[in-house]
């Protein structure tokens, strides 16, 4: 058959429903014509065709965005996935310096990420290569493929399915050799390309640029979508036409994997209208079940009984038995595990030696998973529990879920679930940290990868995504509430030079929500102290004034703070001697948030910066008042029913 080529003009899409909602029941809205009931698709088109994904159009516009060097887990020198998030991750090569990578080596069928160049086909594909030598891989190569393999087995982590780099599982004869989707990272192509409903491969037959190995990784699971027999899922307007070939961002929080993918904070597999029905025509009624296209391959060549992993850890909604503890680190105890299933519980224990702790579930980058996290004492009485976030307006916050919890020296539990819409599956961290009494600890905003904080020994270390620019912000934010007036200090003592305007500061505004008025003062990985403010809710930031001074780099002292509607910001190379950067009127309500902000500006990693020597001062942390109007008196009772008491 003919290759099929599509050439595509920019687009941008507008559009009200989210990645969430169940399209079934606006079925009947959107097909005016033609008539007839939808079909629900959820394996491939009889035959194998090609879809090409071509440059400049709306799939495969590369992000410009750089990516996170680091892996998770490893075991016994395997380069291969673990539980535990503080085992050093270690991994073999070919000779040619090559990684050898296994995402899940027991699963019956695999997903080959061919590096290292392929001519099976009788088409030549050159290795990736970034030094000019492609006969081997430095180490700069090697962490490149490293991170690529680890982010795209992320996205299929919740599949009976093995992400590799090993050549092993195409080679006949080899005991490893399974059933297998064939991906090739080269120069010798320019954007990506793909058999549609190929899988099981015995060539190579999806293809995407080498460059996209760090620029474009969602390149990868993108094109496997398509040999495992996804087609694009496409937009349509209220005649039934076809208006976009790629849908796009249908909400600020989500990106569709087999759409526009890197659009979004989160890329997600999708339930949503088919680019072609098995006709090869285009039509809404059919609507392509990504998870269940998958599966249903998987399941066919021995993927268990539904295509998707073996539970990880066990566990029951609302029970602590079968709990798995915590790993422990220092003073941080934490675990990598799976939500396969939207039915699935993970149930896990850790100690508290008694005071507040910050509790943690999120994706573990760049898994989709939205999570539901539970705490129980050891009686199994609940004691906390969250389930999405009500400051999303909608899908202004990042489903991860945080909690500070004051706990009593004993042993407590915490359970991971699904939130339980389409996707809710994936990979995710749970970690425990300590915090001094009074502080707690939150991602603010749409913030890609999930934040933490921590404290041992006098130092708060910070950690952050997001950006605080623009009318909503995104960072992690460890704070207090202040009453009146008052201010914080602090030694920042490093930061991670994630980007040239990466901020690790201190902060105080309004309220939690992302476009809330503010002021802050933070450092930049290179020179400099600056502040930015917002005036109103809602409004842009502003500058609030700068030092650029070669001298000023971590560490470096910072101060803020706030009489009345007046904001001073100040800093220091000795806590001692003051310098002030300026100060600024913002109208705030009497009780205000005051604490310390890291943000990393590039929103595909963490910027994890430490400080040191902080002080805050002021009416911290009142409590609420409560039952303030005064009680009614001289009341007289003129009769009664017979429902009074």
């Amino acid at each position: 058959m003919s290759p099929r080529i599509e050439r595509l003009e920019s687009r941008t899409l507008l559009s009200g429903n989210g990645f969430e909602d169940d399209v079934s029941p606006l079925l009947g809205l959107l097909i005016a014509a033609p008539t007839g009931p939808p079909t629900l698709e959820v394996g491939p088109l009889p035959l194998p065709q090609i879809s090409y994904d071509t440059p400049g159009g709306d799939c495969l516009a590369p992000m410009d965005a750089t990516f996170l060097l680091e892996a998770e887990g490893g075991e016994d020198g395997v380069g291969a996935l673990g539980a535990n998030p503080f085992e050093p991750f270690t991994y073999e090569t070919e000779p040619n310096g090559l990684p050898i990578l296994h995402g899940y080596l027991a699963a019956p069928a695999a997903i080959y990420i061919d590096f290292d160049g392929d001519s099976t086909t009788g088409t030549v594909y050159a290795p990736y290569d970034i030094d000019g030598n492609p006969s081997m891989f430095n180490v700069t190569e090697q962490a490149n493929i490293v991170e690529c393999w680890r982010q795209v087995s992320a996205f299929f982590a919740m599949f009976d399915v093995d992400v590799t780099t090993n050549k092993s599982v195409v080679t006949v004869g080899d005991p490893l050799k399974k059933p297998t989707a064939w991906m090739v990272m080269s120069p010798d192509v320019s954007n990506g390309v793909s058999s549609v409903g190929a899988f099981p491969n015995t060539s190579s037959r999806s293809y995407g640029a080498g460059s996209y190995t760090t620029t474009r990784i969602t390149v990868i699971p993108h094109e496997i979508g398509h040999n495992f027999g996804h087609w694009h899922t496409s937009e349509y307007n209220t005649l039934g036409v076809k208006t976009k070939e790629y849908s796009g961002q249908l909400d600020p929080l989500h990106g569709p994997i087999m759409g526009i993918d890197y659009v979004g904070v989160v890329q997600k597999w999708t339930r949503w209208h088919r680019s072609r029905n098995n006709l090869n025509e285009p039509d809404p009624r059919t609507i392509q079940d990504d998870l269940t296209v998958i599966a249903n391959k998987l399941r066919a060549y021995g993927g268990g009984d539904d295509g998707y992993r073996p539970d990880d850890f066990g566990g029951t909604a609302g029970s602590i038995a079968n709990a798995t503890p915590l790993y422990v680190n220092g003073v941080t105890q934490a675990i990598v595990g799976i939500i396969e299933r939207l039915t699935d519980v993970d149930t896990f224990s850790f100690v508290s030696t008694g005071g507040r702790y910050a509790i943690a579930a999120g994706r573990d980058f760049p898994s989709g998973v939205d999570l539901k996290l539970s705490m129980y004492d050891s009686n199994s009485v609940l004691i906390a529990s969250e389930d999405g976030d009500p400051r999303a307006v909608p899908y202004t916050m990042v489903y991860d879920q945080f909690l500070t919890l004051d706990l009593a020296p004993g042993t407590y539990y915490a359970t991971v679930e699904s939130h339980g819409n389409y996707g809710d599956l994936g990979q995710y961290l749970l970690r425990v940290d300590p915090l001094p009494v009074g502080w707690s600890a939150d991602d603010i905003g749409l913030t890609g990868v999930p934040g933490y904080s921590s404290h041992e020994a006098g130092t708060f270390t910070v950690a952050g995504s997001g950006n605080i620019s623009g009318v909503a912000d995104a960072y992690q934010y460890l704070y207090q509430t202040l009453k009146g007036d008052g201010s914080i200090t602090v030694r920042v003592a490093s930061l991670t030079n994630t980007d040239v305007a990466a901020k690790a500061g201190v902060m105080i505004r309004e309220s939690l929500d992302v476009d809330s008025p503010m002021v802050n003062l933070y450092l930049r990985p290179g020179s400099g102290v600056y502040s930015y403010y917002r005036g109103m809710t809602g409004g842009n930031v502003a500058s609030n004034g700068s030092d650029s001074s070669s001298s000023i780099q971590s560490p470096y002292w910072l101060q803020l703070t706030r009489s009345g509607d007046t904001f001073t910001t100040q800093y220091s190379s000795d806590g001692t001697s003051w310098a002030t950067l300026g100060t600024r009127t913002v109208t705030m309500g009497e009780t205000v948030y005051i604490g310390i902000a890291t943000c990393s500006v590039n929103n595909k990693r963490l910027n994890t910066a430490t400080y040191t020597d902080v002080s805050v001062t002021g009416d911290l942390n009142p409590e609420p008042t409560l039952n303030a109007l005064a009680a009614p008196s001289d009341l007289t009772i003129t009769g009664k029913t017979s429902s009074s008491v």
